[in-house]
């Protein structure tokens, strides 16, 4: 059975009004995301969990199936990975099997490719001990620099040893980058988390794993898109 992806895509966005459908180059967001995924041919279904009718009708007519989120899961407070939930009972209370996988797709991943589906799809799959499989990114510069504010208004060093040695002996971290979060199913009924003992993680070069949460993202985002149409 093809794993599902599920797309938590509420309508309160605050920061950028109408983030999950905002106009990227004439297609509505979620749009993007919804086509290459489908395009991926990796998933049986494309569900998308909202409580917004514009987004119920944009994301059907991309071709996803739309599933109701409840006020409850529809907050600021709430978080995206309980609506996963959600969208699994409802599966099980229409007589549905569940599938052995899913991936819960953010609807701001607009520049992931067919490779990076079924890549990650394969390295979860391929992996009998991983539970959950992340998108990630190197962070673009490392942490170990990481500066802080003081009680006297000076930067001071969050890691003043670490800070001192030369970069090249810094360890490789990563860190979660809000494209996507493969789950084995019955591992995610466990745990219901993103950060589990057996988690692994995708690499993601940073011009495919662009976080848009304001608006200068926004525009950093339309503009990558446009250079990689070729527009500019």
């Amino acid at each position: 059975m093809k794993p599902i992806a599920i797309i938590p895509a509420r309508g309160g966005s605050k920061r950028i009004a109408k983030k999950n459908i905002v106009d990227v180059c004439g297609v509505p967001m979620i749009g993007h995301t919804i086509t290459n995924a489908i395009n991926s041919g990796v998933f049986s279904s494309i569900i998308v969990s909202t409580d917004d009718n514009e987004i119920k009708d944009i994301s059907e007519s991309f071709g996803a199936r739309v599933v109701a989120r409840s006020e409850e899961l529809a907050t600021d407070t709430a978080f995206e990975i309980d609506a996963y939930a959600e969208v699994l009972d409802q599966i099980k209370d229409a007589g549905d099997e569940a599938p052995e996988f899913f991936c819960g797709l953010y609807a701001t991943a607009i520049f992931l490719e067919e490779k990076d589906f079924t890549g990650a799809y394969e390295l979860l799959r391929g992996n009998n001990e991983t539970g959950v499989l992340m998108g990630v990114s190197e962070y673009p510069i490392h942490p170990f620099k990481a500066l802080a504010s003081n009680s006297n208004g000076f930067l001071e060093m969050v890691h003043p040893v670490e800070c001192k040695m030369r970069s090249q002996t810094y360890p490789k971290y990563l860190a979660s980058n809000g494209t996507f979060y493969w789950f084995k199913t019955e591992e995610y009924k466990k745990t219901q988390s993103y950060y589990t003992d057996n988690m692994s993680g995708y690499i993601l070069p940073h011009e495919r794993a662009v976080d848009i949460d304001n608006p200068e993202d926004l525009e950093w985002a339309i503009k990558l898109m446009k250079i990689n149409k070729g527009e500019q």
